[in-house]
């Protein structure tokens, strides 16, 4: 097989290059378009390979190699975007002192300080956002921390003390403070997108790795996928109550598959997916509706459709018109 050389690799960025200058990538950030290419080297793999075999391109390589490396360059852009960016979530946006507080490290790791919570974060995102699946969906992470979505809102709930703020401390009974939950939302964000992992299930033919989306469309046991998923992240996150690891998995699922007293994880999913493909357009006309009121305008009309609270969705479309975001 002949080696891809340097002026090999270079032509593979300029190929990568070349898709993202599409305009309907263009405006896009890299974990986005990421996926946006993948979908379509999936979608149009046999027709890639032909044309990456073709003379104007790589004929003198496999496509299949070609292709490896097109999605490894992919891979480097996004990180390169994620990166930096949670290295300063880690450093300015986390207070760790109410980390300590809602969940001591015990055991060989107790009195290591809070610096210790910070390189074990740092290092579980960094073995996460391996997998292509986290990082696309990490955009909505983003979007949360870039807009301080979860300080906006959740400082609103609590002030207003209505539905969602009952279901989160009478019915799950969640005895924190504002401060302590924005605190909480923030790590379990962080980590939400874990269930785009591959853990080992079972399946009708047997044993397989399988994501959360791979699972449900092999109508997998998602009870078993939880517990999987929420044993591996204990691995690399000890400090975390099961609890908190569960909601965290949870936020990804439609209210239906969700308990009656994990109300977090329901506000959770509707916040993510709001974010998801949120963007930032400025300042809005004064005529015009702002757009969390558009987007929640929309996802209470079809709340079950979507799988939401609707309810948490109406709050929350009052709480956007109220501050016009």
């Amino acid at each position: 097989m002949t080696v891809m050389d340097g002026n090999d690799k270079k032509k593979v960025v300029e190929f990568v290059q070349y898709l993202i200058s599409n305009p309907n990538l263009k405006a896009e950030t890299p974990v986005i378009r990421e996926g946006m290419i993948i979908t379509f080297i999936t979608s149009n793999l046999r027709q890639l390979k032909k044309t990456l075999g073709s003379k104007r391109f790589f004929p003198h390589l496999s496509p299949d190699r070609v292709i490896s490396e097109i999605l490894l360059v992919l891979k480097q852009m996004s990180l390169g975007y994620l990166m930096p960016r949670i290295e300063v979530w880690l450093k300015n946006e986390i207070d760790y002192a109410v980390l300590e507080e809602l969940f001591p490290l015990r055991g060989a790791q107790a009195g290591l300080g809070q610096n210790r919570y910070r390189s074990m974060l740092q290092e579980y995102l960094t073995l996460v956002l391996a997998y292509s699946e986290v990082r696309y969906n990490f955009n909505s992470v983003v979007n949360i921390f870039t807009y301080r979505a979860l300080d906006r809102y959740l400082r609103e709930v609590f002030h207003r003390r209505r539905f969602i703020f009952n279901e989160i401390r009478r019915v799950e009974r969640l005895d924190l403070d504002c401060d302590e939950y924005i605190e909480y939302a923030k790590i379990l964000f962080l980590i939400k997108n874990s269930v785009f992992m591959r853990v080992m299930l079972s399946s009708g033919s047997g044993k397989r790795k399988a994501n959360i989306n791979e699972a449900q469309q092999l109508s997998m046991s998602m009870p078993e996928f939880v517990m999987k998923l929420a044993r591996s992240i204990k691995e690399g996150l000890p400090f975390l109550s099961e609890k908190a690891v569960v909601t965290a998995i949870k936020s990804n699922f439609r209210e239906r598959q969700t308990g009656m007293k994990e109300a977090s994880a329901r506000l959770f999913h509707i916040i993510g997916s709001r974010y998801q493909d949120y963007k930032h357009h400025g300042r809005i006309d004064r005529a015009a509706e702002s757009l969390d009121k558009s987007w929640f305008n929309i996802a209470r009309s079809n709340s079950r459709f979507y799988g939401f609270n609707e309810k948490m969705v109406n709050e929350l479309y009052l709480i956007a018109g109220d501050n016009m975001w």
